[in-house]
């Protein structure tokens, strides 16, 4: 465990810059599903020592996005304003103040968003139900104009995982086929053109929409998530690496339930990672209260 500070409310995990630093969002309350209030921690990977932020927007925490800026002193963080607006935000590292950068419209969604290698813009994943797309949009952030770069029709779609290779030049991300009952591991170029697919996933098995990407600091590979059955008793999710060429899989020694949102550290020998699911049960106790003694069993002892 990275933390042990609300054990089981943590999520969204990121390493800062200059690996010094990891920001992860906290749920506080007890409410179920990922409702409530959530702050922003960032925990000093040297001492230990944590702070936090409480940011005017509420953080999603099962799907958040949540991702230091490439000079380290701002946070982008997935979201919903106090009117319920879902959007992209960019949080203040020192004083938590909020900066709306992308919001959207109710039947528009955003799963999942990263800074370019510059951070002058952003990259995300919007699902638009009116139109029944899925797109990967580049939003720069000095003019607020957006560039279409990647477009599937329902069923397909475009899942949570996209990531930015080392260099800024290549996106990785995860489309899904429903028609075909398929996943694939597709990378493209950062300025937009052909996509290559690197693996396909047929069901039972697919790639984890919710593992993410992760690329090594090195640029070589690609991981991700594998999950081996679509059963609901069964959301062990496996880790795998993929050369960014393409080829063979790897699997990795690393299988966790519900594993998620994959990211490396700048040195390359550590990654982080949500593991784990929020589940309920309802429970019956029985025949642990004293016995209740009735006023006519009473008259009748007298």
């Amino acid at each position: 465990r990275a933390t042990q500070a609300f054990v089981g409310a943590n999520t969204s995990p990121d390493w800062s810059p200059d690996g010094k630093y990891l920001a992860y969002v906290s749920q506080r309350g007890r409410a179920p599903f990922g409702l409530g209030s959530h702050i922003i921690a960032i925990r000093s990977v040297e001492t230990g020592q944590e702070r936090e932020l409480s940011p005017k927007v509420n953080p999603k925490r099962h799907y958040g996005t949540l991702r230091w800026s490439p000079d380290g002193r701002s946070l982008l963080v997935l979201g919903r304003d106090k009117k319920g607006r879902q959007g992209l935000y960019q949080l203040d590292a020192d004083t938590g103040a909020v900066t709306p950068l992308v919001q959207v419209e109710p039947g528009v969604y955003i799963w999942h968003a990263v800074w370019s290698r510059d951070g002058r813009t952003i990259f995300y994943t919007r699902n638009d139900l009116g139109t029944k797309s899925s797109l990967i949009l580049v939003h720069d952030l000095a003019t607020g104009r957006e560039k279409e770069l990647y477009r599937a029709v329902v069923p397909g779609g475009i899942g949570r995982g996209l990531a930015v290779s080392p260099d800024g030049r290549q996106l990785a991300f995860i489309t899904g086929d429903q028609a075909t009952r398929s996943t694939a591991l597709k990378v493209m170029p950062a300025a937009g053109g052909e996509t290559r697919e690197l693996l396909r996933a047929q069901e039972p098995e697919a790639i984890a929409w919710n593992a993410g990407l992760a690329w090594t600091p090195d640029g070589r590979d690609v991981l991700f998530g594998r999950e081996r059955s679509t059963s609901l008793e069964d959301q062990t999710v496996e880790l795998w690496r993929i050369s960014a060429e393409g080829g063979e899989p790897e699997k990795l020694e690393l299988a966790m339930e519900q594993l998620r949102g994959l990211r490396f550290h700048p040195d390359g020998r550590r990654i982080v990672f949500t593991a784990g699911q929020f589940k309920a049960e309802v429970w019956v106790m029985e025949n642990f209260l004293p016995k209740l003694e009735t006023k006519a069993a009473r008259m009748e002892d007298e």
